[in-house]
């Protein structure tokens, strides 16, 4: 009896690792709505800093090191925190705030009231328009110093008249230099536009673009690359990746002949049985790392990290992580195929590859829940297709 028990549970086990493994690989998302659906699983806002009312990147000039500006709404009998009554306000920068001299943001009303929010690694404070103290904060500096996170706590009631009047105007001052001035209203929010529907439709055209675009345009005058990439492009890939591992083995160093290879085995990865596919896309990783390496700084950056790119963003990313890497891939690319571009005239079809890129890198970072960064993308990508 007890062998047959033995025998049951080992087939269980074996039956799951089949069924669900697979289920992960395939569909992350859809399992992980479903599980938090049944279990309606939710984090509190008071952990989090409460519910977003504004999120300041259109309006900061890109000269500025101030990227990002967030204010939250109050927070009242929030658990488990320093303060169960606070205020969140967030800055984001392209650098470590610490190595500034000093951070304050200047809040002002329509009645009058001022105070500053005086920012320091080793202590926050909020001061009135005397200079007296009203009370400590709470600060954390995250990501290597970039982003600031600091609480107001709401014990002084005089500080109401900031988080609840129909407009307070809130400066932001890095060293004594204005890096932003807005004005808040706490009492909307802010409407975004749909970021994913932004993301596929400027993917689309990138799509349309390419197939009215032949791919032989693309000649290097190397006949086994140019039949190679011929396949590859038009959807040939198993029989573009004996061609390519040809011109791996025949010169290692080849980063074009690495990224397209290593993009073949992934494209194979997808087409096999989740057990394959892990193996195979983490070979895929070793050839498209390689050719990015050896490409760095050369004419081939910008194709071999698109490759990894393309694939960073294509496999699940609760399996393999590389979301994070495409979406910097992605940035890159825009980066270099601007630069490129900027050279000469920039053409519609400049404008679309580099839109698709940071399109791309938005979804990347979607994928990552870092809408902020994504919506940061998506303005860089719609300010160059209105140019």
């Amino acid at each position: 009896m007890k062998s047959l028990r033995f025998y049951l549970s080992a087939a269980l086990v074996s039956i799951s690792c089949f069924v669900g493994i697979p289920m992960m690989f395939i569909g992350e998302d859809f399992m992980g709505d479903l599980v938090a659906k049944k279990l309606d699983l939710k984090v509190s806002p008071g952990f989090t800093g409460g519910i977003l009312a504004r999120d300041f990147i259109d309006e900061i000039d890109d000269c500025k090191n101030l990227k990002e500006y967030k204010v939250y709404q109050p927070v009242y009998d929030a658990v488990w925190q320093q303060n169960p009554d606070y205020w969140q306000i967030e800055q984001r920068y392209d650098m470590d705030a610490r190595s500034f001299s000093s951070v304050n943001v200047i809040l002002k009303n329509d009645y009058g009231d001022e105070y500053t929010l005086s920012i320091g690694e080793d202590r926050t404070v909020l001061l009135d328009q005397n200079g007296k103290l009203v009370c400590a904060c709470e600060n954390y500096f995250m990501e290597n110093g970039k982003v600031i996170k600091t609480r107001i706590p709401l014990e002084e009631k005089r500080l109401q008249k900031f988080y609840t009047t129909e407009n307070t105007m809130h400066s932001i001052y890095v060293e004594d230099g204005i890096q932003m001035s807005q004005c808040v209203n706490m009492k909307s929010k802010e409407n975004k536009k749909n970021m994913k529907e932004i993301i596929e439709n400027i993917k689309n055209s990138y799509y349309d673009m390419k197939n009215e675009n032949p791919v032989n345009e693309h000649k290097t005058g190397n006949e086994a690359f140019d039949r190679a990439y011929f396949l590859f492009s038009e959807g040939s890939e198993d029989q573009a990746e004996p061609l390519f591992k040809a011109l791996v083995e025949k010169n290692e160093n080849d980063p074009i002949a690495n990224a397209y290879y290593g993009s073949c085995l992934a494209i194979r990865g997808g087409k096999s049985n989740v057990f394959s596919a892990m193996g195979l896309v983490k070979k895929a990783f070793v050839y498209l790392d390689r050719g990015v390496e050896l490409s760095t700084g050369k004419e081939s950056e910008f194709e071999a990290l698109m490759n990894r790119a393309e694939v960073s963003v294509s496999v699940p990313n609760a399996v393999f992580g590389k979301a994070e890497q495409g979406a910097m891939d992605f940035i890159r690319c825009a980066e270099l195929y601007e630069k490129k571009a900027q050279e000469a005239i920039m053409s519609e079809k400049d404008k679309l590859v580099i839109a698709y890129c940071y399109a791309s890198a938005a979804e990347c970072h979607l994928i990552c829940k870092k809408e902020s960064e994504a919506a940061l993308c998506l303005k860089k990508g719609e300010k160059i297709l209105s140019l």
